[in-house]
């Protein structure tokens, strides 16, 4: 009988030995189980904050991007004036040619200036400062300043209803227009009679 009482708490000794290990892990898991959902819980807190946070930085995203944006339009467009008053010259002063000459296209630049004086009312000398009083002295500098932006295709054939490109930047692209596009005004003109009618700077 005492063999068999030593047995026993000999066996249940063995086993709360064994158990020990579980219970520590099981313990241990109990208290990572709360930690975990400790996190939760503060994440949820959180979450509105965090959400307002994310929004607030994407709309500054949106705004300076777009503030990008048009800032680059605006100085793109800024930096092409001077071409753009030149493109608008040089339709004027074809189409004042074309006018003139009875739809006969120039053969040069001499031949050109060789039809048109100074003080036309078709020379607006746009890209150049002035307050239109002194054309006959902007126009040289106008004519100028055109021929090392400007290039004339003085082979080309004006013809009624057939849009052509014979006005372009010297190396061949097209100008960069805002008010006139010179291509368009000889086409308008050979094919509707119509000339800009704007007024000098």
């Amino acid at each position: 009988m005492y063999s068999t009482l030593g047995r026993t708490e000999t066996s249940k000794t063995k086993t709360e030995q064994n158990d020990g290990p579980k219970c520590s892990i099981l313990a241990r898991w109990r208290r990572n189980a709360n930690s975990s959902h400790s996190v939760i819980i503060a994440v949820r807190r959180k979450m509105p904050k965090m959400k307002a946070k994310r929004i607030i930085q994407c709309v500054a995203v949106v705004i300076l991007a777009s503030v990008g944006y048009y800032g680059w339009l605006i100085f793109d467009m800024w930096r092409h004036i001077p071409e753009a008053y030149v493109a608008w010259d040089a339709g004027t002063l074809c189409v004042c040619y074309l006018d003139r000459s009875d739809g006969n296209w120039p053969k040069d630049w001499d031949d050109l200036q060789s039809i048109i004086e100074p003080d036309d009312d078709c020379v607006f000398c746009r890209g150049v400062v002035g307050d239109g009083s002194d054309r006959s002295n902007r126009y040289e500098e106008t004519i100028n300043r055109m021929k090392t932006i400007v290039r004339i295709d003085w082979d080309y054939v004006p013809k009624p209803g057939v849009m052509g490109h014979p006005v372009t930047k010297i190396d061949g692209r097209p100008l960069y227009s805002m008010w006139g596009d010179p291509n368009y005004m000889i086409f308008d003109f050979v094919t509707n009679g119509r000339k800009d009618e704007s007024r000098p700077l």
